[in-house]
């Protein structure tokens, strides 16, 4: 369950936020404003039922005495990584999806495998450490893991200083490439319809 609430709010944010400029393509058209809001106005618009569950969820841990306590401290960083990694890859997706089409079904299609590749409902204790290593590779991990750590009591994110470190240059790539790649095409966006 504490890597199921994240991943739920990552799964709806990432396939909303890649059709966010495609879906408003009308008001992009019409109007001057910077387009680049509109999926950060989409992960904004899940939030509210993603910090429902994470309540629920934390309320339910502590009545069952799995409560981690001192490790709820490091909740807020992990939303920061979440939402910087979101906004760059929506911005990413969002784009790619108004010059090829199809990127939104792909999106979909790879949300539904992520559920199993990541360690959403299964546990990674039981797996050899070169398949957690290859694992590792998503960043999303590195969020599900945290989020699961901090509700459940596990480690501290800056214990593993160089997976941190990793999990911080993919994100920035993803945001550079997802920026430059708007940037490009961003006054081309009505053309490609």
């Amino acid at each position: 369950m504490a890597g199921l609430v994240p991943w739920l709010f990552i799964s709806t944010a990432t396939t909303q936020g890649s059709n966010s400029v495609y879906s408003k393509i009308n008001l992009v058209s019409k109007m001057k404003f910077p387009v680049s809001v509109l999926p950060s106005i989409n992960i904004i618009g899940n939030s509210i039922s993603f910090f429902i569950m994470l309540i629920i969820t934390s309320i339910i841990f502590f009545l069952y005495k799995s409560f981690s306590g001192v490790y709820l401290l490091q909740v807020p960083y992990y939303l920061f990584c979440l939402y910087f990694l979101l906004f760059g890859l929506t911005l990413l997706l969002s784009t790619l999806t108004i010059i090829i089409r199809d990127i939104q079904q792909m999106v979909q299609s790879v949300m539904r495998l992520m559920l199993y590749a990541l360690p959403i409902v299964w546990n990674i204790d039981k797996l050899p450490k070169t398949i957690v290593n290859l694992l590792q590779l998503n960043p999303f991990f590195y969020i599900i893991e945290g989020f699961r750590d901090s509700l459940l009591g596990g480690k501290w994110f800056f214990n593993d200083l160089s997976y941190t470190l990793y999990f911080w240059c993919i994100s920035l790539l993803i945001l550079l490439v997802g920026s430059s790649v708007h940037l490009k095409f961003r006054h081309k966006f009505v053309d490609y319809i």
